[in-house]
C-alpha cells in the first residue's frame, strides 16, 4: 500500500466515524495537503502546514453555503476544526 493510499484510507475511516462529507474535488484537495503536513511532520513549520490544511477544509465550507448543503458545509467545519486540532497533538516534537 503507498503512502498516499494507506493516508486516503485514514481520512475516509475517520470521515465515516464522524459523518463527515466533502465533495470529491475538496477531498483530494485535503489528500494532498495531509500527505505534505505528513511529510514534513518534524519540520518547524509544522503548524502553518496545519492551518494551510485547515482554511482548506474552510475554504470548502464557504463555497458551499447554499440551500440543501448544509451537511457538507457541517461536515467542512468539523474537518477544519479536527485539523487545527492536530496543533495541540502531541508528536514527540519539543517546543
Amino acid at each position: 500500500m503507498t503512502e498516499r493510499e494507506r493516508m486516503k484510507s485514514v481520512i475516509l475511516d475517520w470521515m465515516g466515524r464522524h459523518d463527515v462529507v466533502l465533495r470529491e474535488q475538496a477531498f483530494t484537495t485535503l489528500l494532498q495537503m495531509m500527505l505534505e503536513l505528513e511529510g514534513r511532520r518534524t519540520t518547524p513549520d509544522r503548524e502553518a502546514i496545519i492551518e494551510e490544511c485547515a482554511k482548506v477544509c474552510e475554504g470548502v465550507a464557504a463555497e458551499l453555503l447554499q440551500p440543501g448543503d448544509e451537511e457538507a458545509v457541517a461536515g467542512a467545519v468539523f474537518c477544519r476544526d479536527a485539523i487545527r486540532a492536530l496543533k495541540t497533538a502531541p508528536n514527540g516534537e519539543k517546543k
